[in-house]
């Protein structure tokens, strides 16, 4: 179960959703180097999610006081969170409804949420970065465990999804991930952050090489996203 919950029916909001959160994140959490470049980033931040869509009039966004995290991981003289946000690739030139709007500013507003899923992201995200890119797939998706669980690999749903990447049983299941009383793979970090890699690529395939949709379909599922994309279809709406 995600974080930040959606509620919508078209696929292409489904994956807008789950694109602004991603986005939002990676505008959010980039890491600093010094307190003067820290104290830079902050005040761009307000432009940065802004970009990402319109806001609604009543929305109320205060992003002024954003905490950055000083130990967050820097290999090579790299700074990781910096790595994600100048390489997004996930931009689809759409604007962002009501619903959505509401997420990003959710986001935006719930700075102790941030502070503490990037913190626990601190030993994972080179790892998980660096598969990424070996796999040329998108670098935002390392901020998906973010509004999975917040980065938690301990984490557990109501609906029984587990680890980092909050797989369902049957799922895990079907990417390796094998599920004892001693032992859940879906806890594992590489483990799961491998089938999660190989989920998002046959999602990716399955829906016409749309990352955006792969998204909507991991989050919501794959017959959510299917059943909102034959809707459309059969009322002339992409």
């Amino acid at each position: 179960m995600a974080a930040v919950a959606l509620h919508v029916s078209s696929p292409r909001l489904l994956a807008r959703s789950v694109q602004i959160a991603v986005l939002a994140l990676g505008a959010l959490c980039v890491g600093c180097q010094s307190v003067d470049d820290s104290q830079s980033r902050l005040d761009r931040l307000p432009r940065l999610v802004a970009g990402l869509g319109h806001r609604s009039d009543d929305a109320q966004v205060d992003p002024r006081a954003v905490t950055t995290v000083s130990d967050l991981p820097v290999y090579n003289g790299e700074d990781v969170w910096q790595r994600v946000a100048q390489r997004c690739r996930l931009v689809d030139g759409q604007g962002v409804n009501e619903r959505i709007a509401r997420q990003r500013d959710w986001l935006l507003n719930n700075r102790g949420f941030l502070t503490g899923a990037s913190k626990r992201a601190t030993p994972y995200l080179h790892f998980i970065v660096e598969r990424l890119d070996e796999r040329n797939m998108p670098l935002e998706l390392a901020l998906l465990p973010m509004i999975e669980s917040s980065y938690n690999p301990l984490a557990n749903s109501p609906a029984a999804a587990a680890g980092l990447w909050q797989f369902i049983p049957s799922t895990g299941r079907q990417f390796n991930l094998n599920q004892s009383a001693t032992y859940d793979a879906r806890r594992d970090v590489v483990a799961s952050s491998k089938a999660a890699m190989d989920y998002l690529t046959r999602l990716h395939d399955q829906f016409n090489n749309d990352w955006l949709l792969a998204l909507a379909a991991y989050n919501a599922g794959e017959g959510t996203v299917a059943r909102a994309i034959d809707a459309n279809r059969r009322r002339g709406m992409p």
